[in-house]
């Protein structure tokens, strides 16, 4: 697996967010961008930047009396896990927002090629077939 290229990581992001999974769900959509961008922009993803500048609290709200970050990003790992579980299950580009962070992370995954014939078993088969019957 390999670190794929940021436009393959924005083309992804575009596919995510024309989901189904994700279109009933425009916040956390809005949430993924911002936080890929950043993460590719290498801008800090702490809690109070977030909650500051993508959900508009005052500079200087409290995150522990204030959980919106936490919540709306769980919520963004679970759409998340959901997409890449059924539309995306054949995504070349994995997104994740690890827990316990916010910065997002990208993996380039193998995909089989719909030109690429699937694998043959080289096993023998299994041993009640492989006996003829007396």
């Amino acid at each position: 697996m390999s670190t794929p290229a940021s436009s393959d990581v924005t083309n992804q992001v575009r596919c995510i967010c024309e989901s189904a999974t994700f279109r009933s769900a425009p916040q956390v959509s809005r949430l993924l961008i911002f936080l890929v961008d950043a993460t590719l922009a290498g801008d800090p993803l702490k809690e109070s930047v977030i909650g500051s500048t993508f959900f508009s609290r005052p500079s200087g709200y409290d995150p522990q009396v204030d959980p919106v970050v936490r919540t709306e990003v769980r919520r963004l790992r679970l759409k998340l896990g959901e997409y890449y579980f059924k539309e995306g299950r054949d995504a070349p580009v994995f997104i994740e927002i690890p827990a316990g962070a916010y910065k997002a992370r990208f993996t380039m995954r193998d995909v089989p090629s719909a030109e690429a014939p699937p694998d043959v078993s080289l096993a023998p088969p299994p041993l009640s077939e492989a006996v003829a019957s007396p």
